[in-house]
């Protein structure tokens, strides 16, 4: 396994769609579940075209993510979907074929299929069809593949719009995987990025199929490379003697730190030996001030920055208040891979006066959950850790 130091393996998910008629919805749903122990990339193909098949496929993806976040093993979850789909072949239940990958912090990859093509294996130069074990889940038979993600490797996976890609057209069978593979492979061999090689898949496709996508066509590929973070301290702990323990904790992670709220940043600072530096009043009457301490990257208010943070993290970076800290906060998030909320327990009374009602501001344990959940759906990892 490689080794990536004292940073973590993030998987990189590439993904281009098209649908089978312009200007509709595409019948292919590709989503993902990022938590501490592994990411979980998911492609359903409903069956049809359009928004019956969207509407298929987005009910059993949902099915499937809530199965992983209540405790599921991939295994467990995947047996459940094909049971549900096994049900569907004699009732009005959504159909959907499904593949997908669940992939460990160490790089160790498994790939369930129903209904699917096979996954592409990637490797510097080369490509190849994974090999599956066949076995029979809920009623129907699920293919089940393994494999050692790395750096400059790659997991590569298809709905059948790319499969059987010039159907009745140029061949009986269509381009087929054997011929997929080794298109990637010659990809490969003359140096180009998974990007490029994805598009011009999807160019075929579209060539193979007489100028247009003869069905919904998706193509993802997942590649591995060293996280970046950010750590979120605020707040102190719930009881006052793991203060120290936090802080340390902190300190030691790895990425980018920042610190919001006046008495964690004299917490940060007392247990650190670092002296907390003047307030540097922000150009704009609404911006939080910032404070300085050495070793920490931003260091300002607490729940006011925070629910600041909160409101602008959905708009463009072009309209951002240049001289505001919020504003570097927004920018660090969407640019690293995980946040880590480093959540102390101990609560304000401050929070709860009617100065931030009038505000329309919400105390930290609120504000909190309200981020996580945003910042998930941008497709970032997010862990929290509690004192």
């Amino acid at each position: 396994m490689e080794n990536w130091g004292d940073s973590y393996m993030h998987v990189d998910l590439l993904s281009l769609q098209k649908p089978k008629r312009a200007y509709t919805i595409c019948g292919d749903l590709i989503v993902q579940e990022r938590t501490a122990e592994a990411s979980t990339i998911a492609l359903f193909d409903g069956i049809g075209s359009g928004a019956k098949a969207n509407i298929s496929a987005t009910l059993n993806a949902a099915m499937l993510i809530e199965m992983l976040k209540n405790g599921f093993t991939l295994r467990e979850a995947g047996e459940k979907i094909a049971a549900s789909m096994h049900a569907a072949r004699s009732s009005n239940i959504p159909f959907a074929a499904f593949a997908v990958a669940r992939i460990l912090n160490d790089g160790h990859a498994t790939i369930l299929t129903y209904e699917m093509p096979p996954p592409i294996f990637i490797q510097p130069g080369a490509a190849y069809i994974a090999g599956q074990r066949f076995f029979t889940m809920g009623g129907e038979v699920v293919g089940e593949s393994h494999f050692s993600l790395r750096k400059g490797y790659g997991i590569m996976l298809v709905s059948d719009g790319v499969s059987q890609a010039g159907m009745g057209v140029n061949n009986f069978e269509g381009w087929g995987m054997n011929k997929l593979a080794y298109y990637v492979s010659e990809q490969m061999r003359i140096g180009r990025d998974f990007e490029a090689t994805s598009r011009s898949i999807l160019n075929t496709v579209e060539r193979l199929d007489g100028g247009y996508c003869a069905d919904d066509t998706s193509i993802v590929v997942l590649t591995a490379r060293k996280g970046s973070t950010v750590n979120i301290m605020t707040g102190p702990a719930l009881d006052k003697k793991r203060d120290e323990e936090m802080v340390k904790a902190f300190l030691e992670a790895p990425g980018v730190k920042m610190v919001c709220g006046s008495t964690t940043a004299e917490i940060v600072a007392r247990h650190s030996g670092k002296k907390v530096g003047n307030c540097r009043v922000q150009g704009s009457y609404i911006s939080p001030p910032q404070y300085y301490i050495d070793g920490i990257d931003i260091a300002t208010e607490g729940a006011f920055s925070l629910n600041q943070l909160y409101n602008i993290l959905d708009y463009n970076d072009a309209i951002y208040d240049k001289e505001s800290c919020v504003s570097e906060m927004a920018l660090l998030l969407k640019a690293v891979d995980r946040i880590v909320f480093w959540l102390g327990g101990a609560e304000n009374s401050a929070h709860n006066g009617i100065v931030f009602t009038q505000l329309g501001l919400f105390p930290r344990k609120k504000i909190i959950p309200f981020l996580e959940e945003k910042l998930r759906k941008m497709g970032k990892l997010v862990v929290r850790k509690e004192f």
